[in-house]
């Protein structure tokens, strides 16, 4: 198919030039030479050559047999026994199939070997990825959608007796960008998606004092005014916000051991109060969320070098 294609082509593009180097005469002269002028400048500018000696040099492999129909340049078109006999004529050097050849046993028995190959290099990568979520912690992380540790959640009569609004139990607790954590859910869900860096704090803290920014909706969430911190998202909050979930300390300790990281932020909720003491003070005059600024549009402008340049 692409020899067909590539010779009607050529074909045309041969016809329109006989076509402009035939002489003219009469009115519009002036015009048909102008014409074929810029028809015969657009036949040199093209790459259009003739076509090669094999009509169906595509379709031969490099065993010398029929190519298999899912390679590349490989596309077949049945002709009549006449139409082969006339192309035969001009193009001695082509190969011939029929319709009762198969197509090449050594290409398609090493294609075959190359998929099963591959797909046992998938499966190993696969159990590979696997193996490291095989602890209850991990594999409970892995399938986490709340962006929370759901088995420490005090519950809604306890909250209610207490009159405490901390939706936590007490004890130690990490927090991680969201961002990083889907990284790593991908990757042990697809063979294919790459392994994600150590997580690391700098995305969390200010770049005004170095200190921890405590999100809104962390904030909004350990203040009971939130069910979920990944929950009911506004877009506003979506796009100004550093989504961050929270992690308990045995889950951040088995993770750690995967990915070794200095990443130290973390809390912990007091068993009398149940409020909250961070490790490092988060920074209190930085905005977490920006979403007090306005939205500036700067145009970028190139000064003109002066004439003593």
């Amino acid at each position: 198919k692409t020899w067909i294609n590539h010779y009607r082509k050529w074909y045309d593009s041969q016809k329109q030039l006989l076509a402009a180097s035939s002489p003219v005469s009469g009115p519009g002269c002036a015009r048909k030479k102008k014409a074929k002028k810029a028809l015969r400048r657009r036949h040199r500018n093209s790459s259009d050559l003739p076509p090669w000696p094999d009509v169906n040099a595509d379709l031969v492999c490099e065993h010398g047999n029929l190519a298999r129909a899912c390679t590349l340049r490989a596309k077949r078109r049945l002709i009549e026994p006449a139409a082969w006999k006339i192309l035969k004529q001009h193009y001695p050097a082509s190969h011939m199939f029929s319709t009762l050849d198969q197509e090449c046993p050594i290409c398609t028995a090493n294609a075959a070997a190359y998929q099963e190959a591959k797909k046992r290099e998938c499966e190993e990568v696969k159990q590979a990825r696997e193996a490291e979520i095989v602890e209850p912690v991990l594999q409970r992380l892995f399938q986490r959608r709340s962006g929370f540790p759901q088995h420490y959640h005090r519950g809604r009569t306890a909250i209610q007796s207490t009159g405490h609004r901390m939706p936590l139990l007490p004890g130690l607790y990490h927090v991680l960008p969201h961002s990083w954590l889907r990284a790593w859910r991908t990757y042990i869900r697809n063979h294919q998606a790459p392994r994600p860096l150590p997580p690391e704090s700098s995305c969390l803290l200010c770049d005004a004092h170095m200190l921890p920014l405590e999100t809104p909706h962390i904030e909004q969430f350990l203040g009971g005014l939130r069910e979920s911190p990944l929950q009911n998202l506004t877009e506003e909050e979506k796009n100004n916000q550093i989504l961050c979930e929270i992690l308990t300390d045995d889950e951040y300790e088995a993770l750690v051991e995967l990915y070794p990281s200095d990443f130290h932020l973390c809390f912990s909720v007091d068993p009398d109060v149940f409020g909250v003491q961070w490790k490092s003070e988060p920074c209190r005059v930085c905005d977490a969320a920006h979403t007090n600024a306005q939205v500036q549009s700067v145009r970028m402008r190139q000064r003109r070098r002066s004439r003593e340049d």
